[in-house]
Parts: C-alpha cells; structure tokens; sequence
C-alpha cells in the first residue's frame, strides 16, 4: 500500500509540474485496447454517419426549392416569369423544339393528340397545368436526345439553348420532372398503367381521343416491355410469357389509322381511304404489326384474323 500510494504521489506531482493547466495528464486518461480498430466499428461509424439527419436526406436544392419557384413564377402580377416553361427554356425555344417534335419525332413517339395540344400550348395551359408543363418538359428532353443534328440550330438560336451538351439539357429536365412527383405519383404503378392500356374493357367511357392515346401508348410500352424482358442468352424465339400474350388483342388494339385531325372527342370523323393509308398513324401500325409478328406466335395472333 504505501508503495501504490508513492506511485500515485509522484504521478499527480509530474502532471502539475509538466503537463500545465490546459493539458491532460496521460496518467489519469482511460485506457483503451492497442491495435487497429476492428472492421466492425469501422462500419457502425460509417452507418451512423449515412443516416444522420444531414445525409438521410440528400436531395438536390433546386429539386426542393421548385414548388416555391413554381408558385411564385406562375403568380399573376409578380413579374418573374411570362410563362411556366421558363423554367426551362425561353418560350419562343420550346416552341421551336415542340414543332420539331410534332415534325420528326412525334411519327415515332405519338404521345400527344396534334389539335388538342397545340390549343393547349397557345392558351398557356401549363401556366395551372403541372402535368401538361411536365409533358412539355419530357417532350423537349425526347427531341433533343433523339436529334442530334438539331441541338447546334437550338444553340444558335435567338433564344439559345443554356447548355453544352444534349445530356446536360436532358439532366436538367429529367430534374424537373422530378420536382412534380408528389405523394399521388406513386398512388399508381407502372405495371396498373400497363394494365389499362391492355385491357380494352378499360376504355369504356373514354372519348376518342383518349382511347386513341391509350392504344398508342399501349404499342409504345410494349415495345419497350420486349426490349426489357429480351435475353440475348436465350436461343428461343419465344421469350415472352404465353399467359400474357394470350390476353393480347393485337387487333383490337391497333389505333385507328387516321390522322389527329380527324380524331375528335365525340368521335372519328370521315376519312377518305387514300388518305387514311397515307397517314402517319397507318405506318406506326405497321411498325407495330412487323414488331408482334416477330415476338408473337401464329398460333396467338391465329385467334385474331
């Protein structure tokens, strides 16, 4: 005892003597063990460290600030913005891009009924329209991708494009469009969205143009739907599930092959047949007809003459 108390004497005499006021004595502090620190305190602290309130959730701060933007650049009377979509483009741009949508892409991508949407875009319905603004938005970032030669024409323009690249440009309004997914996006998955374009049951009470828009879509997500489930490891050619396919009305389904001028609300109007077989919608069905014949079996498509 009266050697421990000795040692403990002379110990508290070096910590005054050397290790000062602001300095900790090495004698006094808690021991811990020698070595590397194990993997798995490692881990715990990069756990804590991935889910602490200011990584838990890391979103972008334009993503969070565009409701705000929205509010107050679609606000009458405040002068920020003349049109919603200046969000992303002047607007003598977007409509430049939107004609060479309507031009070279919408043959490929009839997502849009022509008359409606143009009646839309001249009565600024995306100034109170989220979802018609998020269509002008993914409309602009399709044509820019799939034209290349085109993007030069929209930088030189008198408006030009604010971007380097077609990415940068389809970033940016990818961004955007993430802004508008609310609570309700998620209500409905893709694979319900799917479902209704299949099923023709589920057109009922729909007008015209609806219905047509629903079929096209149908074809649209079919095509990548194949593309999707397509392995290039399997030698079969029917790499599809019968089951569904076997609830497909290939017939039924096919949009009507006339063009959007002569599709209306309460119906399809006349269309002479020489026009009809020269309308953009009577090749998009035999691009769809080409497309089911090499995926689906005779034996399927047999049922529908």
């Amino acid at each position: 005892m009266p050697a421990a108390l000795g040692n403990e004497n002379v110990a508290l005499q070096l910590k005054r003597e050397f290790a000062g006021p602001s300095l900790h004595c090495t004698f006094l502090l808690p021991s811990k063990a020698r070595g590397p620190k194990t993997r798995r305190e490692v881990r715990h602290k990069t756990y804590q460290h991935s889910v602490s309130p200011e990584n838990y959730l890391n979103v972008d701060p334009e993503l969070v600030n565009l409701p705000s933007r929205l509010t107050a650049e679609l606000s009458p009377g405040t002068g920020v913005a003349a049109y919603a979509t200046d969000i992303l483009f002047p607007r003598e741009l977007v409509q430049f891009i939107l004609t060479d949508y309507v031009t070279y892409v919408y043959p490929l991508i009839p997502v849009i009924h022509r008359p409606t949407f143009e009646l839309d875009l001249n009565t600024n319905r995306d100034m109170h329209d989220a979802d018609f603004l998020a269509l002008i938005i993914s409309l602009c970032a399709v044509t820019v991708s799939l034209l290349p030669t085109r993007f030069q024409t929209y930088r030189s323009f008198s408006s030009p494009l604010p971007f380097q690249t077609r990415t940068e440009t389809v970033d940016h309004c990818y961004k955007l469009n993430q802004g508008f997914r609310d609570t309700r996006y998620f209500d409905t998955v893709s694979h319900q969205k799917w479902a209704k374009a299949q099923h023709l049951s589920s057109y009922t009470g729909l007008n015209a143009i609806e219905v047509q828009l629903r079929k096209k879509a149908f074809w649209l997500m079919f095509y990548g739907y194949v593309h999707q489930t397509y392995n290039l490891r399997n030698e079969r050619l029917m790499f599809l599930d019968p089951a569904t396919l076997c609830d497909l009305d290939i017939e039924g389904l096919m949009p009507a092959a006339v063009d959007d001028e002569f599709i209306t609300s309460s119906g399809l109007l006349p269309c002479p047949e020489d026009v009809s077989n020269k309308s953009l919608t009577a090749g998009f069905n035999i691009h769809s007809r080409v497309f089911s014949a090499a995926v689906i079996p005779p034996r399927i498509t047999a049922r529908f003459p």
